[in-house]
């Protein structure tokens, strides 16, 4: 059975409140302005030459990226986020120390107490 959404998701797509753009919006926008900056900047602004030591730093600039692996690089984050974890399991107050505490004062021999 597939549920047809019509224009539902489109509409939540540009849903304002606790959107995705919301969070994103100004990084966006930074980032198309550099990016639009620069293109135009390479296209009309540069000379011939200019445009060619550009390419040659892109082109660098790419063989670097590849240098460092995106798994090493995810390695890291992931480490980070699993510690992160590890640390709010570990403020998470286990009733162990409570319930030795509660036991040591119930007087008795009785197995069900």
């Amino acid at each position: 059975m597939t549920i047809s959404y019509s224009d539902t998701f489109v509409k939540l797509l540009f849903r304002w409140k606790g959107s995705l753009w919301k969070a994103i919006w100004r990084h966006l926008l930074v980032f198309l302005l550099l990016y639009f900056s620069i293109n135009a900047a390479y296209r009309f602004l540069m000379t011939e030459e200019q445009q060619q030591l550009f390419v040659k730093y892109v082109v660098l600039f790419d063989n670097w990226t590849k240098e460092i692996p995106l798994t090493f690089l995810l390695g890291f984050y992931v480490a980070m986020i699993i510690r992160r974890w590890w640390d709010c399991c570990q403020l998470i107050s286990w009733p162990d120390s409570l319930l030795y505490n509660v036991s040591a004062l119930i007087r008795g021999n009785d197995v069900n107490a």
